[in-house]
């Protein structure tokens, strides 16, 4: 970014390898005001970026923390429960549940 007593400058890469170079202050109004535009959009894109980063790993932690808690449920302690049935209209239904026993300590 360039520092407040230097003027300001507008690099453009293309695609050939080349770069062009504007100066800011020498476009017109429009274009200045488009520029203002411009660095305030890549501001909060970088903003943007920081917090989604931030978020994403807070989610992870939740994610991890989540798993730990689900590992009682993941021993040879758990019992299956199956249950089979028949509806009023003779449809069959086989419902399967999961219940964690208590852990010795």
């Amino acid at each position: 970014m360039a520092e407040a007593n230097e003027p300001k400058k507008l690099v453009i890469n293309n695609e050939d390898g080349t770069s062009n170079t504007y100066d800011i202050n020498k476009m017109a109004p429009e274009a200045q005001n488009n520029y203002a535009k411009l660095e305030l959009v890549a501001k909060e894109l970088e903003q943007i970026r920081l917090q989604s980063g931030l978020k994403i790993e807070q989610m992870e932690v939740l994610q991890r923390h989540y798993l730990q808690e689900m590992k009682p449920f993941m021993t040879e302690e758990t019992i299956h429960k199956q249950e089979n049935y028949n509806f009023e209209n003779g449809q069959p239904h086989e419902e399967t549940s999961v219940e964690p026993q208590p852990t010795q300590n």
